[in-house]
């Protein structure tokens, strides 16, 4: 790894935000939201003897898919599972929660930010992360039977993968001064750290994997830029409707990386010494209707675009 790339990368690893830092586990009350309502509400009280009692409360019944982002055949009335045992490991607390079919189920629950993640046994994926609760916030007894409800997950921002984000982008401030031998390696540590994020779980809201999405948009190769793509779908799941853009614009770039042509036009080369051009550029396979949906200019527009930045290009060069 070059040395001004080494030198970066130590220098993310050494300003992880405190606030990301889990906090001893606190008593509390916590919920995690769909529209309109609460799904699961833990309520963490301390005993004097220093352990741990408390609540789950549930739907009597329900289906969720494995990221527990997804509730169907959802039914009341809400049913409350006694906390039987809390141990204290680490950063988290382990609890033997009561269930009325399956008896004792274990739950982790690890304090992040001002919620905390819950995690379910033999669930392997991320478990959901659950915010505050209101004193008097409870979980509804009634519910549609035949609806799906999407989980409001509330993720807290990662302070550094913002401020990873907002260093790629102030390195792009100038488009026709920018020095890629220097940018180049920066690019590549933010790359690295940011994967590193991803690996040690810290990159979970919307905004987390939106900045993500930019900053492996900014890579190099084919794989960059497929997996720039998926930061993107995660973000739109994860309420940042405007990442609609750079899913579109990943996959352009990552099919004219691999020798196919772009379909939405997202793409604008200036060849050395020539114009500037969206070539290879598939214009017929996508309509107007749909990159407009996606957030991306018409057709027309994107001529006016070409053209604008082919001149302030060719001003930066004069």
């Amino acid at each position: 790894m070059p040395i001004l790339s080494r030198l970066l990368t130590a220098l993310f690893i050494s300003i992880v935000p405190a606030c990301l830092v889990a906090a001893p586990p606190q008593p509390g009350r916590w919920a995690l939201h769909v529209p309109g309502r609460s799904v699961l509400v833990l309520d963490l009280r301390r005993e004097p003897n220093g352990g741990w009692t408390g609540e789950l409360v549930r739907p009597r019944h329900f289906e969720a898919d494995p990221a527990f982002s997804l509730f169907s055949n959802v039914e009341g009335p809400a049913i409350v599972q006694p906390v039987a045992e809390g141990a204290l490991e680490g950063d988290h607390l382990r609890l033997k929660v009561r269930n009325p079919s399956k008896g004792l189920v274990e739950l982790v629950w690890t304090p992040i930010a001002k919620g905390g993640t819950l995690g379910f046994e033999g669930v392997p994926s991320p478990p959901p992360y659950l915010v505050p609760a209101g004193e008097k916030e409870e979980v509804a007894n009634s519910w549609d039977k035949g609806r799906t409800y999407t989980a409001v997950p509330e993720w807290p921002d990662n302070p550094e993968m913002t401020a990873i984000f907002d260093a790629d982008q102030a390195d792009r401030s100038d488009l026709g001064s920018i020095d890629w031998s220097v940018v180049g390696p920066r690019d590549e540590a933010r790359r690295q750290r940011t994967r590193s994020l991803l690996d040690l779980g810290k990159l979970r809201s919307g905004n987390d994997f939106y900045h993500a999405a930019f900053v492996f948009q900014h890579g190099s190769g084919p794989d960059d830029f497929l997996l720039a793509h998926t930061f993107a779908l995660i973000a739109a799941s994860r309420g940042r409707t405007d990442a609609s853009w750079i899913a579109a614009a990943t996959l352009d770039r990552y099919l004219q990386k691999v020798g196919q042509k772009q379909i939405f036009g997202t793409q604008f080369v200036t060849l050395s010494g020539g114009p500037t051009t969206q070539e290879p550029f598939d214009r017929a396979l996508v309509s107007d209707a749909l990159r407009q949906a996606l957030g991306v200019p018409a057709l027309k527009d994107q001529e006016k675009q070409r053209q604008r930045f082919e001149a302030e290009l060719k001003g930066a060069k004069q």
